[in-house]
């Protein structure tokens, strides 16, 4: 007997949370899932957490031929305010908008998507020879990859390219994370632990945190300890350090974190900072972050550093330029993902 919209949307949400709980596989608002029912889509909502689906509706329903038809003429990215009630099922909660990655869950032909920020692919997916790296930890599986380009209706339109010369389970996305699809809940599940087990990298130690001089430091201004201290080893290991001041390895830094990092010298009086910006680091002694943060900037400061003591010494890293960093901050629809972040 086949199941009702409400058992499969049940079944979406139970996925969503246990997705969600992993740090390693999503921080914040990021990370989205969906599910195929007939012609529509339910896809998670933009700046909502996967955990939400424990409590609140948080999935958007959209016309799924419409989307399809609208990859198909480039005619409009549902990201975008002014054509979504042009997609909105007639079922829709109207407070809510459809996740960036709704095209890339409609392009996709699985009935259940999950796409994760997993840390342990993206440590893989930042370096400059990622794609050969993957195709020997991820022989076997159906898996493609795709180069980074902007989140939404960009990468879905790459995506498309590639599904033009292949079909896949798995999708490995450069400087950005995972998809991967399944007719069922059990089958997405299986997927994620089987790329997971593939592509789980060591743990570099890193040295504790000098708690006592970051105190001394933030005295007085608007910057305080984070709230998880293995964040700490952005700064107290000097390959984490390097990589860090690199630039900026993907989206999510970008939105909650600003582009790159900035290091507080010896000489700087952290009072007289003329620009704000969210953490700083310290060399040897830990971070400090901006105390106006929201709740998913600390959770990227422990995704920054959960990436960084992944990445072996030595290799070589594709950074986004500043370009890319420039098009991410201006983007309307990451302002209201930041918008909804404030809130929390």
């Amino acid at each position: 007997m086949r199941a009702s919209t409400e058992q499969q949307l049940k079944t979406l949400a139970d996925l969503s949370v246990n997705i969600g709980k992993d740090p390693l596989l999503t921080q914040a608002a990021g990370g989205n899932t969906s599910i195929k029912i007939d012609d529509t889509l339910w896809v998670k909502a933009s700046g909502k957490w996967l955990t939400d689906a424990a409590s609140e509706n948080i999935f958007v329903p959209l016309h799924l031929n419409n989307i399809r038809q609208r990859i198909k003429s480039h005619d409009g990215d549902p990201a975008k305010s002014e054509v979504i009630d042009a997609l909105l099922n007639r079922h829709s909660n109207q407070n809510l908008r459809p996740s960036i990655e709704t095209t890339l869950h409609a392009l996709m032909p699985h009935k259940l998507i999950a796409h994760v920020h997993s840390v342990n692919t993206i440590a893989w997916a930042v370096r400059t020879d990622a794609q050969q790296q993957l195709a020997k930890q991820l022989d076997g599986l159906n898996w493609a990859w795709v180069s980074y380009c902007r989140p939404g209706l960009p990468l879905t339109q790459s995506i498309a390219r590639v599904m033009q010369e292949k079909s896949f389970d798995v999708l490995v996305m450069g400087n950005h994370g995972l998809v991967v699809g399944s007719e069922t809940s059990e089958g997405v599940y299986a997927l994620i632990e089987e790329v997971e087990e593939r592509l789980k990298l060591p743990v570099r130690d890193a040295p504790e945190p000098d708690l006592e001089k970051l105190r001394s430091l933030a005295a007085g201004s608007q910057y305080d300890l984070p709230q998880y201290e293995s964040g700490h080893a952005i700064a107290t290991d000097a390959t984490n350090m390097s990589i860090a001041q690199g630039g900026s390895l993907y989206p999510d830094h970008v939105i909650f974190l600003g582009a790159g990092t900035t290091e507080l010298k010896p000489e700087q009086d952290i009072l007289k900072l003329t620009n704000a910006p969210a953490i700083l680091l310290v060399a040897g002694a830990g971070v400090l972050r901006r105390n106006d943060l929201a709740k998913g900037a600390e959770e990227l400061i422990q995704c920054l550093a959960d990436v960084l003591v992944r990445i072996p010494a030595g290799v070589a890293l594709s950074y986004l330029t500043d370009e890319q960093d420039d098009e991410l901050l201006n983007w309307d629809a990451e302002k209201y993902r930041q918008s909804l972040a404030a809130q929390r």
